[in-house]
């Protein structure tokens, strides 16, 4: 299976390293007032999901990726990829980082929650 590539990234896989890794998430996250959270979706086919996650941290903090802790500091990033490139449409998976909820499903969707 082909992955998308580039420079390495603060979740220490390859990714593009611009703010936003452009190309890697669907589309920018859009922000749902009644749960306070940030949607986006990616492809699991051609993104990594800890990828895809950096993606949707940077824009949802509107940084670049060195401005984040590396998600393999708190996160078992090669697990996370497996679990979800591997599993059938029903995997949920939650974690938190730098205080911000994060939910990833097989099927590619992010949500991100940010600290109260």
């Amino acid at each position: 299976m082909s992955r998308k590539s580039g420079e390495l990234s603060a979740g220490g896989r390859r990714g593009n390293s611009e703010s936003g890794d452009a190309g890697v998430v669907d589309r920018q996250p859009t922000y749902d007032p009644t749960t306070d959270t940030y949607l986006t979706t990616f492809s699991p086919t051609d993104t990594a999901a800890s990828i895809a996650v950096v993606a949707a941290l940077t824009d949802v903090r509107h940084c670049s990726t060195t401005d984040l802790e590396p998600l393999y500091d708190g996160l078992d990033t090669d697990a996370l990829d497996a679990l979800v490139d591997g599993a059938g449409p029903s995997l949920e998976v939650r974690f938190s980082v730098d205080g911000f909820g994060v939910l990833v499903t097989s099927t590619g969707r992010i949500e991100v929650t940010p600290p109260e």
